[in-house]
C-alpha cells in the first residue's frame, strides 16, 4: 500500500473538502483519503497496482476542483501564492465595506432616523433611491464574483456547499430588488419598500471578511513550517584534503566529513568520527541538559554545539536532516487530521435544494390556481429570502467569535472553529514534560557540603569557579550561589575538561568542578559521594561535584522544577472525566518522579519527535480523542496530529504556529478554562442551529401562502426580511451570553 499527498485547490468549506473525499474514495485502488481544507492537500492511501497519481488528479478535476503533485520548489511557490490570495482577498474586501457601508446607511438610515439628502429619500425620491442602491450594490457583488462563481460551478458537479446559500439568498434579493425597482420606473412608488440590495451586499459582506482571516491564517501556516529549515546553518566546514573549506549546506552528501566548533549548529545529521562535544538537542527532545558526544554517537541537523570540537560523517542530506523530518511529519499530521464537517454544511445539502424545491412549487401551484404573475413572484421570493441563510450561517461563527473573545480574556488564544467543537469531545490530555509541566529551567534542589570543608567557602569557590563556565548547568549552580555567595573571588588558570567538566586555580587552591566520573579520575571519590550519587541517579537528576585540593567538597542536585498549582490543575481536568499522560524525550525514571508528584497516571518516556507522534496516533487509533500540549520543535508533529494541540506561550514559535490553541500566560490553568468553553460555545451551538432551522420549518409554510388558503394574510417580503433579521438577532444574542463565561 503506497501513500501520497496531493495539492487540492479550489475548497472554500467543509462540504468541498467532503466532495474531494468522495471523489477519491470511488477510485478502485484507494483505500481511504483524508482531506484537509487548511492545508489544501489530500493524504491517499492506494494500491498502485490498480490506480495511478494521474487517475486521482483527473478524480479531484472532475469534481469541480484543481489537483497537483507537489513541485519541488513548492515552500517558495507556495509562500507567493498566500501572499497573492491574500492580497486578493483584503482588496475584495475593502471594496466591499467601501461600497457595502453607504449602501446600508441608503437602505435603512430613514428607519434608523438618519438624515438623508432628498435626492436618495425614499419618501421625497423612491427612484432616486433605488437607483443610488443598485449602483452600491453592483461594486458589492462584484467583490464576492468568485463566490456565485464556485457555487455555480458546484451545481454543474453536484455539490451543494455555502457558496451555494450565499448565491441563493444574495441572488434572491436582488432579483427581487430589481423587479421592485422595474415597478418603481412605471410608477408604483410604494415598491421602495421592497429593495433588498442591501441584504444581497451586505451577505457578500460578511462572508467576504471571513475569506480573508482564513487566507491569514494559511500564509501563517506555512511560514510556521518553513521556519524549520531555517533551524538547520546555511553553511557548512566540509573536510576537503585535512583542511576546513566553508560551503553551502545543502550540498552535502552522505559520506562527507564535515568539522563543527564550539557554539556553531550542526548542519545535517550524521556519526561522530572525532572529538568529544556537548549538544544542546531541546530543539529536538524539549531537554534542557546537554547531551554529550564522541566518537560513534549520533548528531542532528539543527542542534548546537556548546563546546568542544567534533568531526563527523553526513549520514543524510538536509532534505532529511531532523528539521526536515518534522516539517514532514507536520504536513502528514495536517493532512490525516479528520476534516470537521459543520453542522451548516450538513443541514445546507439537504436544506437549500429543499426550500428552492418549495419556492417552485409553491409559486407554480399559486399560478395554476389563477393568481398572477406578480403575486407567485412575491410567494417565491418571499420563501427565498425568509430561508436566506443569514441565521443559519450565523449560529456557529458568532458562538465561537464570541467565545474566543472570552477565551482572550483568560489568556486562552483559540485560532479557530474546528479546535473548540474538537475540544468539547477530548478524553485524553498528553503532556510534554520539559517547559510544559516543568519550567524548562534547570535549578538547584538540594546542595551537600561534605564534611571538612566550611560552607561559606565552599558556595565562595564553587560560584567563582562556574561563574566563568558556558556549560547550561552552570548558569543553576550560579543562581543557587550568589545568593549565599559573600565574597566574590576570582579564579585563574581556568580551562574545561570538555565532557568532563571544569578545572581552575582559586586563592592558590585547585578546584575542580563536574561529573562523579571526572571525581573518580582525580581520586576524589568517597562513600559519601557515592552515596549523592546514586540517589541523585536514581531519581532521573543530575549531579555537579566540586574538589578542593584532590578532596570532594561539595554536590549539587539539579533538575527542573514543576510548575505552579499543576497538581491541582491535573486534578481538575481529572474532574471533567479526561485522562492524562506525560509523553517526553527525558528518561523514564525523572519522567516517573514528574508524573507523580503531579498526578498523571501514564508515562510514555526516552521519546523522539517522531515516536511522540507514534504515540498521538496510536491513542487516536485506539478510539482517543486527543489534545496534547506541548512547548517545544520536537513537539510540533504531536501537536498537528492531535484533535486538538494546545501550546505553552512562551514555548517556540512553531509550537505555538503549529497549535489549535495557545495559553498566552503560560499557565496551564487555561486548560481546564479551554476545556469548559468549549462545552459551553458547542452547547450554545447547537442551540443556535436548533432555532434556526425551527424558524425556517416555521415561518416557509407560512411564506409559501399557506394561512392566505385559508382566508389569512400573505407574507409581504419586508415583513420576510425583517423575520430574518430577527432570527438573526436571535441568534447573535444568544451567542453573547457566551461572554458571562470570563467571569467564571
Amino acid at each position: 500500500m503506497s501513500k501520497i499527498i496531493l495539492n487540492v485547490e479550489g475548497m472554500h468549506c467543509a462540504a468541498c473538502s467532503a466532495a474531494v473525499e468522495r471523489a477519491l474514495s470511488k477510485i478502485d485502488g484507494v483505500e481511504n483519503a483524508s482531506v484537509n481544507l487548511t492545508a489544501n492537500n489530500a493524504l491517499i492511501n492506494f494500491d498502485e497496482s490498480k490506480t495511478t497519481v494521474e487517475a486521482m488528479i483527473t478524480a479531484i478535476n472532475n469534481a469541480g476542483f484543481s489537483g497537483s503533485l507537489p513541485q519541488a520548489k513548492e515552500k517558495e511557490e507556495t509562500l507567493k501564492k498566500d501572499i497573492k490570495k491574500s492580497k486578493r482577498a483584503a482588496l475584495k474586501l475593502f471594496f466591499s465595506v467601501l461600497f457595502g457601508i453607504p449602501l446600508f446607511y441608503v437602505a435603512m438610515g430613514h428607519m434608523l432616523g438618519l438624515p438623508l439628502p432628498e435626492a436618495v429619500s425614499p419618501s421625497a425620491n423612491p427612484f432616486g433611491n433605488a437607483l443610488c442602491q443598485l449602483l452600491l450594490c453592483i461594486p458589492v457583488l462584484l467583490s464576492g464574483f468568485d463566490i456565485f462563481k464556485n457555487a455555480v460551478k458546484s451545481a454543474f458537479h453536484k455539490n451543494v456547499n455555502m457558496d451555494t446559500l450565499v448565491f441563493m439568498g444574495s441572488f434572491a434579493s436582488f432579483a427581487y430588488s430589481l423587479f421592485s425597482l422595474s415597478k418603481i420606473v412605471g410608477g408604483a412608488n410604494e415598491y421602495v419598500h421592497q429593495l433588498y440590495f442591501d441584504s444581497a451586499g451586505m451577505i457578500i459582506t460578511f462572508i467576504l471578511i471571513g475569506r480573508y482571516l482564513e487566507s491569514s491564517s494559511k500564509k501563517k501556516t506555512n511560514a510556521a513550517v518553513d521556519k524549520l529549515f531555517d533551524l538547520s546553518p546555511k553553511t557548512a566546514l566540509l573536510i576537503v584534503n585535512g583542511n576546513e573549506k566553508e560551503v553551502s549546506s545543502d550540498s552535502l552528501r552522505a559520506g562527507d566529513i564535515v568539522a563543527v566548533k564550539s557554539g556553531m549548529s550542526i548542519p545535517v545529521d550524521g556519526t561522530v568520527i572525532e572529538g568529544i562535544c556537548t549538544v544542546n538537542e531541546s530543539m529536538l527532545t524539549g531537554e534542557s541538559l546537554p547531551v554529550e558526544k564522541s566518537s560513534g554517537s549520533h548528531v542532528y541537523g539543527g542542534t548546537v554545539n556548546n563546546n568542544g570540537y567534533i568531526r563527523f560523517r553526513v549520514d543524510a542530506s538536509l532534505s532529511e536532516s531532523a528539521p526536515a523530518k518534522i516539517a514532514e511529519y507536520i504536513n502528514e499530521a495536517q493532512s490525516t487530521k479528520a476534516p470537521i464537517a459543520l453542522l451548516a454544511n450538513k443541514i445546507a445539502s439537504v436544506f437549500v435544494p429543499a426550500v428552492m424545491l418549495i419556492a417552485l412549487i409553491a409559486s407554480g401551484l399559486w399560478l395554476l390556481s389563477g393568481e398572477s404573475f406578480t403575486f407567485a413572484l412575491k410567494i417565491f421570493v418571499c420563501v427565498l429570502v425568509i430561508a436566506c441563510p443569514c441565521s443559519l450561517g450565523l449560529a456557529t461563527p458568532t458562538a465561537i467569535t464570541v467565545s474566543m473573545g472570552a477565551g482572550a480574556s483568560k489568556g486562552i488564544l483559540i485560532k479557530n472553529g474546528e479546535a473548540l467543537q474538537r475540544l468539547e469531545k477530548i478524553d485524553t490530555v498528553v503532556f510534554d514534560k520539559t517547559g510544559t509541566i516543568t519550567k524548562g529551567k534547570p535549578q538547584v534542589n538540594e546542595f551537600t557540603v561534605f564534611e571538612g570543608f566550611e560552607s561559606k567557602d565552599v558556595i565562595n569557590k564553587f560560584y567563582a569557579a562556574e561563574i566563568k563556565s558556558e556549560h547550561p548547568l552552570a548558569k543553576a549552580i550560579i543562581e543557587y550561589c550568589e545568593i549565599s555567595a559573600t565574597e566574590k573571588i576570582n579564579c585563574s588558570e581556568f580551562k574545561t575538561l570538555t565532557g568532563l567538566g571544569i578545572e581552575c586555580v582559586i586563592n592558590g587552591t585547585n578546584v575542580v568542578c563536574g561529573s562523579y566520573k571526572l571525581m573518580k579520575q582525580i581520586s576524589a571519590e568517597t562513600e559519601s559521594g557515592n552515596a549523592f550519587f546514586e540517589k541523585t541517579s536514581s531519581s532521573g537528576k543530575t549531579a555537579i561535584f566540586m574538589s578542593i585540593n584532590g578532596k570532594l567538597a561539595a554536590a549539587a542536585s539539579i533538575a527542573d522544577s514543576v510548575r505552579e498549582n499543576c497538581r491541582e490543575i491535573i486534578s481538575e481536568i481529572k474532574n471533567l472525566g479526561i485522562e492524562t499522560a506525560i509523553i517526553t524525550g527525558d528518561n523514564e525514571k525523572t519522567a516517573l518522579g514528574i508524573a507523580s508528584e503531579v498526578g498523571i497516571d501514564k508515562v510514555y518516556a526516552d521519546l523522539m519527535p517522531e515516536e511522540k507522534l507514534s504515540i498521538v496516533s496510536k491513542l487516536r487509533s485506539e478510539g482517543k480523542i486527543v489534545a496534547m500540549v506541548g512547548d517545544g520543535i520536537n513537539d510540533a508533529p504531536s501537536l498537528t496530529a492531535a484533535d486538538v494541540g494546545i501550546a505553552i506561550g512562551s514555548g517556540t514559535d512553531i509550537a505555538i504556529d503549529c497549535a489549535d490553541i495557545v495559553l498566552i500566560r503560560s499557565d496551564l490553568t487555561g486548560i481546564p478554562a479551554a476545556l469548559k468553553l468549549s462545552r459551553s460555545t458547542m452547547k450554545i451551538i447547537k442551540q443556535n442551529l436548533f432555532w434556526a432551522f425551527a424558524y425556517n420549518c416555521i415561518c416557509i409554510p407560512v411564506a409559501a401562502g399557506i394561512l392566505h388558503i385559508f382566508g389569512g394574510p400573505l407574507l409581504n417580503p419586508m415583513i420576510a426580511a425583517a423575520a430574518m433579521s430577527l432570527s438573526s438577532v436571535t441568534v447573535v444574542s444568544n451567542s453573547l451570553r457566551l461572554r458571562k463565561e470570563k467571569n467564571k
